[in-house]
């Protein structure tokens, strides 16, 4: 990838410096490709839909390529390790095994791309070994043991590739085949977070005077708090009042510096009656109430 920092997710070759040392990818075994598609990843690989097949020309003694393989490891790069060696230092990819009719490495990298599809499934009648087939050396998915001579794309046909079988996942009808109708994949959504719904909470009543006087102003305050820290000036203040029966007008009503405030005129003669009320304050459907009690002096 160049240096000028565009986008090339979407180029058909690329290439692509690795932030770590052939010795540090190494020494990550079998998860040296998990570490591959990070790096590109990071470096803007990251085409919706796309799968990058890797050469890596790096070492491993661990495996010759590695390829993810959904649902069980989602992943959109498959990658072959170009200085890669098995058993006792022998080459995956021998130069002249390369160049020869085999072309072993292009039969390699496509396995591993096959991967990345989600292929071999484990529906498969002849399933092995997380991803492969077992019943033939010439299948380009096998693994196990012998020598690995790929040149037929599922053999017999009864395990990934034109089955017939409707319950298991067939490459024939893969969305990456070009006769296949392609729909780009949707991003990621992320669920907007939930909001838990509005509570109101009561901190505290408190009158002023404590004991109301006859023909004085009598002040009842309801502190009142929100669960979502909103603004209290959306509340709504219902005063009521009563001496000896009868309802008392309101003074004032709304919110003040220390809560909701109701102020009302006690009347000059109801010295030694009853003093009751409330102070009621509604956010939309929500309310909340106290009730007072007092003897007028």
């Amino acid at each position: 990838m160049p240096s000028d920092g565009a986008d090339r997710s979407l180029d058909d070759v690329s290439f692509q410096t690795l932030p770590q040392t052939d010795a540090q990818l190494a020494a990550n075994g079998l998860f040296i490709r998990d570490v591959i598609e990070r790096s590109l990843k990071a470096a803007g690989f990251t085409a919706p839909g796309k799968i990058y097949a890797v050469y890596y020309d790096g070492s491993s003694t661990a495996a010759c390529g590695g390829g993810a393989w959904p649902p069980l490891l989602p992943g959109n790069v498959g990658a072959v390790y170009t200085r890669a060696t098995f058993g006792a230092g022998s080459l995956c990819y021998d130069p002249p095994l390369s160049r020869s009719r085999l072309q072993i490495m292009d039969f390699a990298v496509l396995h591993e791309v096959l991967h990345t599809m989600g292929f071999v499934p484990t529906c498969a009648e002849h399933h092995t070994r997380a991803g492969h087939v077992s019943d033939n050396p010439s299948d380009l998915m096998l693994a196990g043991e012998g020598s690995w001579t790929p040149s037929v794309l599922d053999v017999g046909h009864d395990d990934y590739f034109q089955t017939g079988a409707s319950a298991c996942p067939d490459l024939a009808q893969s969305a990456y085949l070009e006769e296949n109708p392609w729909t780009m994949p949707l991003p990621q959504q992320t669920p907007p977070p939930t909001t838990p719904p509005l509570s109101l909470s009561v901190t505290g009543l408190t009158t002023v005077p404590p004991v109301p006087r006859a023909g004085r102003v009598f002040t009842a305050r309801l502190a009142v708090s929100r669960s979502d820290d909103g603004d209290l000036a959306e509340g709504k203040t219902i005063c009521r009042a009563r001496v000896r029966g009868r309802a008392l007008p309101v003074r004032s009503a709304g919110l003040g510096s220390s809560g909701f405030v109701c102020s009302w005129k006690l009347p000059a003669g109801s010295r030694g009656a009853a003093l009751t009320g409330s102070v009621t304050v509604r956010f939309g459907d929500l309310s909340v109430e106290r009730s007072f009690r007092r003897t007028v002096r």
